[in-house]
């Protein structure tokens, strides 16, 4: 739910990338002609300026998507709606000190401490998200498992214990990403990649496993509490696994222009236009941004908070002389209940869901 954008690390592979092949101590058998730099310089320039502007769009819509999770986190349980704020304002403050980083490489001259003190706390946030993402999964698998008991249970210390741990886990990270002690930078985009896929298969599990307890549940005598927290399971997946789709098509598709990017350098391209692999990596990273810009999108289409708004701006602003079309009301599982139906009918098919 990597929400996890990979794009931080992928920016800063390009611009440590670019640095070796342009300094006087790469090796002379593998530093690129002349003539390609200018397709390189490019390349890095046009990335760096759309990553920038994209941070800015993405900043605003993460804090919004945080404030208004955490002010409105009485619709979902509490542990989730504050969890996914945490995990959207950790996104949104580590693009404030990315853009901030990034904004700096366009500068003639930068200060390199400060330049690495940025991008080091832009990364301490970034890691952070992935293992708030894990404890996102382990929460609604908790809530999947005891709908019974989930409902009224407020174990606030073991939320904070989980934080703590998320901080410690990023600290550990950017330590020993730093000091290469068990991973290069490569290595932690395929750990992160690998990550994303599993949340984003157990999440799918969990919302198959939750429909099918909502329909076993259905004029068996289930309690009230239960039958709303398997509902609300449901809402809360089918928010969640889009965000975490496109997050994984985001870390793909990063990885794949990181790839062309450095085969570019690696070719000595000299015109981007007429190269292959250097349109491939504006192909991809335009993918990228793209399914970036789509994650706020889905979190207002799929938040109650954010469709309730949409719905009322919307319907208000259709023509008193268009008819509109009768609503139609449906449960949970997108199942019609209304259409067609007798007044009698209609209560009488809630008295069996819900008897």
């Amino acid at each position: 739910m990597l929400l996890s954008r990979s794009t931080l690390v992928i920016e800063r592979h390009f611009i440590k990338v670019a640095f070796t092949f342009t300094s006087a101590r790469t090796s002379p058998d593998i530093l690129p002609s002349d003539n390609a730099m200018p397709c390189v310089s490019d390349i890095q320039w046009w990335l760096t300026v759309a990553t920038v502007s994209i941070d800015f769009v993405l900043i605003f819509s993460y804090s919004a998507i945080a404030a208004v999770s955490f002010k409105n986190r009485d619709i979902f349980h509490p542990f989730f709606s504050t969890l996914f704020s945490l995990f959207f304002l950790s996104y949104a403050t580590s693009d404030v000190f990315e853009a901030t980083a990034l904004f700096m490489e366009l500068l003639p001259n930068k200060d390199v401490t400060t330049y690495d003190v940025i991008f080091g706390i832009s990364e301490f946030f970034y890691f952070y998200a992935s293992p708030c993402a894990v404890c996102l999964l382990l929460e609604r698998s908790v809530a999947s498992r005891y709908p019974k008991d989930y409902e009224t249970a407020r174990p606030w210390k073991i939320l904070w214990t989980s934080q703590l741990i998320c901080l410690l886990v990023s600290s550990c990270v950017i330590y020993a990403g730093r000091w290469r002690i068990i991973m290069t930078d490569d290595v932690q985009k395929l750990i992160l990649l690998a990550l994303q896929i599993v949340i984003a298969m157990m999440l799918l599990f969990l919302l198959i496993y939750n429909r099918k307890r909502t329909r076993d549940s259905v004029g068996i005598g289930t309690k009230l509490g239960t039958r709303y927290q398997l509902s609300e399971n449901i809402r809360v997946l089918k928010l969640l696994i889009p965000v975490i789709f496109l997050d994984v098509s985001i870390t793909t598709a990063d990885i794949i222009s990181q790839i062309m990017h450095t085969t570019t350098l690696l070719n000595g391209v000299i015109n981007c236009s007429t190269s292959s692999t250097a349109i491939l990596v504006v192909v991809f990273k335009i993918i990228s941004f793209l399914s970036q810009l789509l994650i706020p999108v889905t979190v207002i289409f799929f938040h109650p908070s954010f469709k309730r708004v949409v719905e009322f701006f919307t319907f208000n602003r259709v023509s008193p002389s268009v008819k509109r079309r009768e609503q139609v009301i449906k449960n949970v599982l997108g199942m019609k209940i209304n259409e067609g139906q007798s007044t009698d009918h209609y209560f009488s098919s809630l008295q069996k869901t819900w008897g």
